[in-house]
């Protein structure tokens, strides 16, 4: 039982030691190859994982059938928490990018798709820029407006045969 204590004791040490040898300043270096928040969030997955690995035999040993508390050590926490932060904002931030840049895309082609729109008493009506067109008019019992036409028109265009039942279903 003893021979387990002490290779516990050096094995906690090895990596008390490991940790405390890493600056703070070397962590975010090991990262510097990730180009993508995929691989960001990967590295930093590999890493909590690994760290939650080694904190899992340090916080408890089983020994001879007893379990035996341990604690981590706190400058082993303080060096590798900040690199999981660190990491988890960069991937963030990248993800973050990306998607905006997807939806900048996404309008600059959706704002090619109209070619000309025409507001003609209760008709409102659309010409697309792959020559469909699409009119629509205001019903009597409702009010006549710009912005209540051209949604209709776009709304009729996009679900296509399925526009009135769809209206239908969710405005009466």
């Amino acid at each position: 039982m003893n021979a387990r204590m002490n290779e516990l004791a050096i094995n906690i040490d090895k990596v008390q030691k490991m940790a405390v040898d890493t600056k703070l300043s070397d962590i975010p270096s090991i990262h510097k190859d990730v180009r993508t928040a995929k691989q960001m969030s990967h590295a930093a997955y590999t890493l909590a994982s690994s760290i939650n690995e080694v904190a899992s035999k340090i916080q408890t040993a089983n020994i001879g059938g007893r379990t035996v508390d341990a604690d981590i050590d706190p400058d082993f926490a303080y060096h590798v928490y900040p690199a999981l932060q660190n990491a988890y904002s960069k991937g963030k931030r990248l993800q973050e990018q990306r998607e905006l840049k997807v939806r900048q895309e996404h309008n600059k082609h959706m704002d090619g798709l109209i070619r000309d729109v025409k507001f003609d008493g209760k008709w409102t009506i659309i010409k697309w820029s792959d020559g469909d067109i699409t009119r629509v008019k205001c019903s009597d019992e409702d009010d006549n407006t710009p912005a209540g036409g051209f949604n209709a028109a776009v709304a009729k265009h996009f679900f296509r045969g399925a526009y009135n039942k769809i209206m239908h279903k969710w405005c009466d």
